[in-house]
């Protein structure tokens, strides 16, 4: 499979990198550069909005909903006016009113929580 094309067009993009796979079987990939770990923090945006898309579609979900019923087994002993206020689309559009960004990347090596949900609501203000 001949992808020199579509390398040089993804270079004048500033494309980091791709892999082509079917089945399950690499068939090409092309990087920018090799051996370098580049923080993306975006990239799940896309599929997450997808995927809440096809849910509200199907009737699973509301953008209207509360996270304290979203997720309720995950709430820190005490609830703040705010994150009570906080609806999924609030998450999704990364206006739920916290402080400080807490999942960001170097500050990850030193949680003792596991669980980014109650990480997250846990220090909602």
């Amino acid at each position: 499979m001949d992808i020199s094309v579509f390398t040089e067009k993804a270079k004048k993009l500033g494309v980091l990198g791709f892999k082509i796979t079917q089945n399950g079987i690499l068939l090409n990939e092309w990087y920018s550069e090799n051996e370098i770990r580049r923080n993306i923090y975006s990239a799940t945006k896309s599929f997450t909005s997808c995927a809440v898309g096809f849910a509200v579609q199907e009737g699973l979900l509301s953008v209207d909903e509360k996270v304290v019923d979203a997720f309720c087994d995950d709430l820190p002993q005490t609830v703040s006016d705010n994150l009570k206020k906080a609806t999924l689309e609030d998450l999704l559009t990364m206006r739920l009113g916290q402080k400080d960004a807490h999942l960001m990347a170097a500050q990850r090596l030193h949680y003792q929580e596991d669980d980014w949900v109650k990480k997250s609501t846990c220090n909602t203000t």
